[in-house]
């Protein structure tokens, strides 16, 4: 499908590029807390990036999340391969890794027609990347600006449209199941769990849910889970038995057993590798 034809398919708009580029970290980095006056686009293409983000009081849905921020009122997201973010322009956030990471960043200015914000998923990331190349190619050259910016509406546009799949009007059921995980992650659930509080058969939301989630409710409730520990772990000072009660895991053992298995390393030593670097001063 040509540039012409994709873009009479997408909600219009004014977007202009400010300035775009490729960034990969190697060991455990993070960027001073800033403002951008202009919005970012992340989508990060392999490893993992934690986006730490300031709120306030009326950006927080729910009184269990509001809870868990206490006085930080932050809020720190995770973004894996395949992930992405849209910060809005003077929204206060802070970029940091505990590893090996790879992203793309975009800064621009101008709405799409349709709200475009937040925290996304996408299902199939070559046709972005592949505007993100000539994109990186275009934007030194004046001349190609507004080539520039047809390439980033037309990557916006295929966030909107990946987006809308995923989280549409058919997809509510979803959307209930995946906020339902979020809000009681601190406890050992499972899917019929969350069958049971939604009033549904398990085997038909499993079956319903992997069309958005290829993974299953099962190992999303599990990322949900590790989730959790890692902000615990990143965001307070609470001694890991503490955690461990918080989060009522019937020992201590099985906690250890169970975040090594889905992190390769104990969470000591994952709290460690911010302790030796000083990066935990900045995450409290």
């Amino acid at each position: 499908m040509g540039f012409a034809t994709e873009w009479e398919q997408l909600p219009r708009g004014s977007i202009q590029c400010v300035d775009c580029g490729n960034c990969s970290w190697e060991e455990c980095t993070a960027l001073p807390e800033r403002k951008l006056p202009e919005k970012l686009f992340i989508i990060v293409k392999s490893g993992t990036l934690f986006v730490r983000k300031k709120l306030d009081d009326s950006s927080v849905k729910n009184e269990y999340l509001l809870s868990a921020l206490n006085d930080t009122k932050t809020q720190v997201l995770l973004l894996q391969a395949q992930n992405g973010i849209i910060l809005d322009a003077m929204e206060s956030h802070m970029l940091y890794s505990n590893g090996s990471v790879s992203y793309i960043w975009i800064t621009f200015t101008g709405d799409m027609e349709v709200p475009l914000s937040g925290q996304f998923v996408l299902t199939d990331s070559v046709s972005i990347l592949q505007y993100n190349t000539f994109l990186q190619r275009y934007i030194r050259e004046p001349y190609k600006l507004p080539l520039c910016d047809h390439l980033l509406a037309l990557m916006l546009g295929e966030v909107w449209l990946q987006k809308n799949a995923v989280y549409g009007n058919s997809s509510q059921l979803c959307r209930n199941i995946m906020e339902w995980i979020q809000n009681h992650s601190d406890y050992p659930i499972t899917v019929n769990d969350v069958a049971e509080a939604l009033s549904y058969n398990m085997d038909y939301i499993s079956r319903l849910f992997r069309r958005v989630y290829p993974e299953g409710i099962k190992q999303y409730i599990v990322n949900e889970r590790i989730n959790r520990i890692k902000y615990m772990l990143l965001t307070t000072d609470l001694p890991i038995k503490e955690i461990v009660s918080q989060l009522h895991f019937s020992s201590y053992k099985q906690f250890h057993k169970f975040f090594i298995r889905q992190e390769q390393m104990s969470p000591t030593k994952y709290r460690m590798m911010f302790l030796n670097t000083g990066y935990d001063k900045k995450f409290m």
